[in-house]
């Protein structure tokens, strides 16, 4: 069944030493929510001192703890996390957390070595490792581990004390000092199965009638030193001033000597330059005459040159065209024979084939005066036909008289006629000689 103080939130007082302690409680599996909660009085639990149920012939240990077993009041040994088979006189008579708790000892007094009160407060982490006797003294009596960390703090807090004085003492708070403390614990409670594993030394107070002293002191030396700093600072804006002023006259003697000079180089080079411009002028006149005068002789030279060139060429064309001249007589000369004798060959050869075609002709033109005649005749008679067909389309136009005179018999009859008499034109073509179709 829960504890009457199971549920309630106990907080401790303000800059008060840690306090460890042991408490009771029904089943040692809920050990774990009880371990660094704070007691009646402000005490932080440590070690659970579980009851034991004598009928049930095992025993069940949480881990993270040491369990310290006992039989029959005498020690046993450390036993393990886990199921045991235990009678009914074994039990786990107290179970020690293995978590790491915070230990505060606030306001340590001691005197610095001018014997200035001085408090010193500092804040531990430590935690319980398991040993074969020392663990089991410790948790039959929980009060005496704080007396030991008590004892131990206080006589290196002495020891720290005195290694300096009152204006120093806020030194005292540096990971130097710290790690002392840290290895001077270490030593002297490794032994008895306790590690620290981290020390921070969280403030250092001086009485407050040294502490106003010294700050009144320390408020005297601040303005003293910030008079003479502000005496050196004014002194030293004044001394920048001065040489300020006294730089600017120098660079300004410097300025006026650096422009005379340059007006002085200015002119020099103006004077060279005039003088390069006249000899330049000089030479650039005289190198014009020598080349006019080279120009000219070189153009006298090219002139009588292409006279002679001109001259020669002249002389070689008279000389080409009296050739091609003669050379075209004696060519034409030689065509007008060779014409002459190739027509005169020519008509001869042809002569008899020109009597031939004439006789052709003759024989062609009496062989087609029939077939001639007849078309002519042909044509006549479409002529007249044309002409009784357009009289016919004449709407205006009246036929009367006797059988005999009326037209339109005369045209069919015509067109009968002309049908059987008319030769066919292929006939009268074939009638002509093949030579003289073509």
């Amino acid at each position: 069944m829960p504890l009457d103080w199971e549920n309630k939130v106990i907080v401790k007082k303000a800059h008060t030493k840690t306090r460890f302690c042991t408490v009771p409680i029904d089943d040692p599996n809920s050990c774990h929510k009880f371990f660094g909660k704070y007691y009646h009085s402000g005490e932080t639990i440590l070690v659970c001192e579980p009851s034991r149920n004598s009928c049930v012939p095992y025993i069940i240990l949480p881990d993270g703890v040491i369990s310290v077993v006992m039989r029959s009041g005498a020690f046993v040994g450390y036993w393990d996390a886990g199921f045991h088979v235990a009678g009914p006189f074994t039990e786990a008579k107290y179970l020690v957390s293995k978590q790491d708790f915070v230990y505060e000892s606030p306001e340590n007094r001691v005197l610095t070595r001018d014997n200035a009160n001085v408090s010193i407060s500092l804040s531990i982490l430590l935690k319980i490792v398991p040993e074969h006797e020392y663990v089991q003294q410790l948790v039959t009596n929980v009060s005496q581990i704080n007396e030991t960390i008590d004892a131990n703090i206080m006589e290196r807090v002495r020891a720290m004390g005195r290694t300096v004085k009152a204006r120093e003492a806020y030194s005292l708070r540096g990971e130097q000092h710290a790690k002392g403390m840290l290895e001077h614990l270490n030593a002297n409670l490794s032994n008895k199965g306790i590690m620290i594993k981290r020390v921070i030394i969280t403030n250092v107070v001086l009485d407050k009638d040294v502490a106003d002293s010294m700050q009144e002191k320390t408020i005297f030396q601040f303005k003293n030193t910030l008079e003479r700093k502000r005496f050196a600072y004014n002194q030293r804006i004044k001394n920048d001033q001065e040489e300020e002023i006294k730089a600017k006259q120098i660079k300004e003697e410097e300025r006026k000597d650096e422009n005379e000079k340059a007006q002085l180089q200015q002119m020099q080079k103006t004077k060279e330059i005039e003088a390069i411009k006249a000899k330049t002028s000089r030479i650039r006149s005289e190198w014009k005459a020598k080349t006019e005068a080279l120009i000219d002789s070189i153009n006298a030279e090219t002139d009588l040159k292409y006279n002679e060139i001109v001259a020669e060429a002249n002389l070689v064309e008279t000389q080409i065209v009296e050739k091609a001249t003669a050379n075209a007589a004696e060519l034409y000369a030689k065509a007008d024979a060779y014409r002459a004798t190739t027509v005169a060959n020519a008509e001869q050869e042809v002569a008899p084939l020109i009597a031939q075609a004439v006789q052709l002709e003759g024989n062609a033109q009496a062989s087609l005066e029939k077939a001639f005649v007849s078309k002519r005749k042909h044509v006549e008679i479409l002529r007249q036909i044309e002409a009784i067909n357009s009289f016919v389309e004449n709407k205006n136009s009246i036929i009367f008289g006797e059988q005999k005179n009326n037209l339109l018999a005369q045209i069919e009859s015509f067109n009968m006629v002309n049908r059987q008499s008319m030769p066919d034109e292929q006939a009268l073509i074939s009638e002509v000689p093949q030579d003289l179709r073509a």
